[in-house]
């Protein structure tokens, strides 16, 4: 709960003919009841400021929270709504903004990183003037935060580090604590002094509220509340949390910390490129994911901007909610073990070009397309031979923190999801950097990998873990 600043209020006790001023204790200050309590048709919770960038009045009657997603539609529809309220009351409102990047948004984060480098660098007014400015970009990507950092005057470097490191995750990590807790799990999710209010209105719908809550501030006022202090008792009388839930899932939310370098081991998988390539880029992937297939023109697009410099090495992570991508894992095994890498990449490139065809019919016939011998192949998936390879894959994933396909470590550095090539040419630039010191120091070129990584984690690290 939030605690009322001691101060002294003011109350002029009305009787026949007039009456004197009564100074009133910071403690009789804080028992003076409000009028949010006495409306329990209008829930609310207790939704603590901190130091979540605000702007609107100095003294508002009304603070509006709202727990944003950057790449969310329905948060890029109502930010011009939003704004739209707060220059109709600009002496009556205040807005604060608090992060919640949902997980299936793969920029949502960056954003993130974005809107907080600003204030780094420029305070809140440079927060704001980025969180307008991706609100109006019509697609994002790194490239696009770059280019709005650069007009805006931010230090470039500086920046294009806090998207690359993440350096401000931790204060959108305090956020999503805060989201768990009032029960803000969508978004956009805001809340009028502790009102909850979810979804898409309209102004209209939006103002009704408004005034409604203005009016309540009235009333705290006409019994003695301070302007200063309505949030604060308002707070007083809102729910400590949101209703019981179910467990909130708060390690899905946790994000590798990406300035760790990982152990990714790469002896006995399928292999493509120089074995001796200074940069080994291990893919965890999943044959019916989307995204998978979505990287590859990526990943072909390095192969031709860095030749000879990459190998990349397959683990396998197929997914819970795709039914067909273990057996399609099994049958890329054989492949490897009938005709060795070549076979394996083959097998892959058909089973991703044809992932909406995976059964165990359709493996057969790939089988057969690639010449493998088509009884031992069937017998490899009937008696799951190679399921032991595949369950060490996944184990060794969760171990790393790769719960999503595909997930790349780029000589041990990791990038998550289906990203831009910028973001691979960041991650081997710096790689090459690294393989070129340790070659100096006497590293083999062969070896360069092992050299690497020997002092490297061996297990998922989790921004505030360390």
């Amino acid at each position: 709960m939030l605690r009322v600043t001691p101060v002294a209020l003011l109350l002029f006790l009305s009787a026949c003919g007039g009456g004197q001023p009564g100074a009133v204790t910071a403690n009789e200050a804080a028992t003076i009841a409000g009028p949010w309590g006495e409306r329990p048709d209008l829930p609310r919770v207790d939704v603590p400021l901190d130091d979540s960038p605000g702007r609107g009045a100095a003294s508002p009657l009304v603070t509006l929270v709202v727990f944003t997603d950057f790449q969310c539609p329905y948060c890029q529809r109502m930010a011009p709504v939003f704004d739209r309220l707060l220059a109709a009351h600009p002496d009556e409102l205040q807005v604060h903004h608090r992060h919640l990047p949902l997980p299936m948004h793969p920029y949502a984060l960056p954003a993130a990183m974005a809107v907080e480098e600003a204030r780094a660098q420029r305070g809140v007014d440079g927060f704001w003037a980025m969180h307008d400015a991706i609100f109006e970009c019509a697609e994002l990507s790194d490239r696009t935060f770059l280019q709005l950092a650069t007009e805006q005057g931010l230090d470039p470097e500086a920046f294009a580090s806090a998207l690359r490191f993440q350096n401000h995750v931790g204060r959108v990590e305090d956020d999503l604590m805060v989201a768990d807790r009032v029960g803000a799990r969508g978004t956009p999710t805001y809340y009028f002094n502790g009102r909850i209010v979810l979804g898409s209105l309209s102004l209209e719908e939006l103002e009704t509220i408004f005034q409604e809550e203005v009016g309540l501030a009235r009333e705290a006022m006409s019994r003695g509340i301070a302007r200063a202090d309505l949030y604060a008792a308002a707070m007083r009388e809102s729910l400590p949390e949101a209703p019981p839930r179910p467990p909130p899932t708060a390690t899905a939310r946790r994000r590798l910390d990406r300035r760790v370098l990982y152990a990714v081991p790469i002896a006995e998988r399928p292999a493509r490129g120089p074995a001796d390539a200074p940069i080994t880029v291990v893919m965890f992937s999943d044959f019916e994911c989307p995204w998978c297939a979505n990287v590859l023109p990526t990943l072909e697009a390095l192969d031709r901007r860095y030749p000879g410099q990459l190998r990349y090495v397959f683990r396998h992570n197929p997914l819970p909610g795709h039914s067909h991508a273990r057996p399609a894992a099994a049958a890329a095994m054989e492949a490897y073990a009938q005709q060795g890498d070549e076979g394996f990449w083959r097998m892959h490139d058909l089973l991703v070009e044809n992932r909406r065809a995976l059964g165990r019919h359709d493996l057969a016939v790939y089988a057969e397309e690639l010449g493998l011998d088509l009884p031992r192949f069937e017998e490899a998936l009937a008696e799951g031979i190679h399921e032991a390879a595949i369950d060490e894959d996944m184990a060794l994933a969760r171990r790393l923190g790769a719960r999503s396909t595909p997930t790349f470590y780029v000589n041990g550095r990791v990038i998550e999801g289906a990203v831009e090539e910028d973001v691979f040419v960041v991650a081997i630039d710096d790689a090459l950097e690294r393989v070129e010191a340790a070659v100096a120091a006497g590293a083999e070129p062969a070896g360069v990998y092992d050299a690497l990584l020997r002092e490297a984690s061996s297990e998922a690290v989790y921004r505030g873990d360390r």
